[in-house]
């Protein structure tokens, strides 16, 4: 992913996300990367991915299991709004 300098990388990868659940890539409910699978894939910083973990949290798009992961919200009406957005 080629990174826009004038927004800051966290919303850019939170977008892409966002992007890959209204496309299917990621259902409700699903099991989002770990924060180092996501540092690796992006080539990102450890807590950059921390960081847009809580942004997507946030927004209500995703939550975080302590000790099981980050997963999809399982809400429908979430993906609608953001294939709205």
């Amino acid at each position: 992913m080629k990174f826009d300098s004038s927004l800051p990388i966290y919303l850019q990868v939170a977008y892409e996300i966002k992007k890959k659940i209204v496309m299917g890539g990621f259902k409700p409910g699903d099991k989002l990367p770990s924060t180092k699978e996501m540092a690796v894939e992006y080539s990102i910083n450890p807590n950059t991915a921390v960081r847009i973990y809580q942004e997507l949290e946030s927004q209500g798009v995703c939550e975080i299991k302590r000790g099981l992961g980050t997963f999809v919200i399982e809400s429908e009406q979430v993906v609608e709004s953001l294939k709205k957005e």
